[in-house]
């Protein structure tokens, strides 16, 4: 993760001070969100339809806002099967905040993933992780 603003400003003798070349440095990002509404607060949509940035696929599939089910700040969504898988999912190598939306911005980094899944039917929700090479999924999700 860098800075949105590059200082251009070159580094003084001193090394015991915070630098320009510190601040421009590459960081650790270990608590940084790369999703966009990560947690489902927004629903420009409506909150029957997939939440913002959030593409649902699958036919028959439907989500809707879930202030009950929560983990994390006032929402949750529900996602509901008919007839085909239902999947949720979000491009974040698209997204030009990161390297104008190419994979390469993402190469060499390492990215932890998680989330909170709850399912009401046994061996109906998994999580997958797609790294445009190929799919890593989870183990089924108990209910």
């Amino acid at each position: 993760m860098k800075h949105q603003f590059v200082s251009a400003k070159s580094d003084g003798p001193d090394t015991a001070q915070v630098r320009p070349s510190n601040w421009n440095d590459q960081h650790k990002g270990e608590l940084y969100n790369y999703c966009f509404n990560g947690s489902f607060e927004i629903w420009g949509a409506g909150t029957s339809a997939a939440p913002t940035s959030w593409t649902l696929a699958g036919a028959g599939a439907s989500a809707a806002r879930d202030t009950s089910n929560k983990k994390h700040l006032t929402a949750s969504v529900g996602l509901t099967r008919s007839g085909a898988d239902a999947t949720l999912s979000q491009d974040i190598a698209a997204m030009k905040e990161y390297g104008n939306g190419t994979v390469a911005w993402w190469q060499g980094k390492t990215v932890t993933f998680g989330c909170w899944v709850r399912a009401t039917a046994a061996n109906r929700a998994r999580i997958a992780v797609d790294d445009g090479t190929g799919s890593f999924f989870s183990s089924d999700v108990p209910p």
